[in-house]
């Protein structure tokens, strides 16, 4: 991000042909851009499901309950980020590379590839932490956790 660019998350939903800010955050954020003069850019992405988080958290939570050992959130967070390959590699100057798990937040993952990594964190979790554990078997009660 460039020193003049701002980034603000707002809210919004269609409007006719116009998007309405839903929230104090997006109606001051649109009022401070009526007042420029040179115009501004935005960029627009679909709002992700959150309902998908707390069913996430909820699978941790289920892998937490059922440990031999005791693993935090975050521990776990990365084990699983990690199985299932949402990581980027970077290399440090004597020419090592490592692994740095990248985030899942609403910002830096649309809904379309959070699903992928949700059902991928399942079959990670069914494979190597609860080992033996059917899919579909797991997704329910992570579902029905979060009813």
């Amino acid at each position: 991000m460039l020193a003049h660019e701002v980034f603000v998350p707002a809210r919004v939903r269609g409007g006719g042909l116009a998007l309405v800010p839903v929230d104090d955050a997006g109606q001051a954020l649109v009022a401070s851009l009526l007042s420029k003069r040179d115009g501004v850019m935005v960029t627009v992405r679909s709002a992700r499901n959150p309902k998908h988080h707390r069913l996430f958290f909820a699978l941790l939570k289920l892998v937490q309950d059922s440990a031999p050992v005791e693993i935090t959130t975050e521990a776990l967070l990365l084990c699983i980020k990690h199985g299932v390959g949402h990581v980027e590699e970077w290399t440090d100057l004597d020419g090592v590379v490592h692994e740095r798990a990248l985030s899942i937040s609403f910002e830096s993952m649309p809904q379309r590839e959070f699903n992928a990594f949700f059902d991928a964190a399942i079959s990670f979790v069914c494979e190597r932490l609860l080992v033996g554990s059917d899919f579909e078997d797991v997704k329910r009660e992570v579902l029905d956790a979060c009813k």
